[in-house]
């Protein structure tokens, strides 16, 4: 057998790795939310550190998911900083190591970014634009207090 023979043989048969090309596409993607991951993976990391300083519990990966009810395996994949969590596991999270993952505003911070909007003469054209505040007005549109309207209690 020749020298090109067995050159060609191996070529055909080797395996070419393209899997790094596939994950970096995903992961730039997904960049949003595995940043999102990644800071609270870190932030629990913390509070293993400080728990192991205070004598408190968890103190590591598998107290915590004893505590939550998983395997530490998924401790270790969520820990990676790669795992799209829910909000019913970082609540989880959060109650059992008494830390803040997320922050989520109160109707309060949503009533006083109303206030700003009817006191500042911005055209309703401008306050469509930004969907977070349309989509919060949608919802207080939605609730009343006192047979009114929740906005109402911004005069309050």
């Amino acid at each position: 057998m020749s020298i090109d023979n067995i050159k060609k043989r191996l070529k055909e048969n080797s395996k070419q790795d393209n899997t790094w090309l596939e994950k970096a596409k995903w992961r730039q993607e997904n960049e949003s939310w595995l940043e999102t991951s990644f800071a609270i993976a870190v932030k629990i990391l913390a509070a293993f550190r400080a728990n192991k300083k205070t004598g408190a519990f968890p103190k590591n990966q598998k107290e915590l998911a004893f505590a939550m009810g998983c395997t530490p395996q998924y401790i270790n994949k969520l820990l990676k900083g790669s795992e799209n969590l829910q909000l019913e596991t970082i609540t989880k999270i959060e109650n059992i190591l008494n830390i803040k993952l997320i922050q989520v505003p109160e109707l309060e911070d949503i009533i006083l970014v109303d206030t700003y909007y009817q006191k500042s003469n911005i055209t309703d054209e401008i306050v469509k634009t930004e969907s977070f505040y349309s989509s919060y007005m949608e919802l207080l549109d939605s609730y009343t207090y006192n047979d009114k309207p929740a906005l109402s209690l911004v005069a309050a």
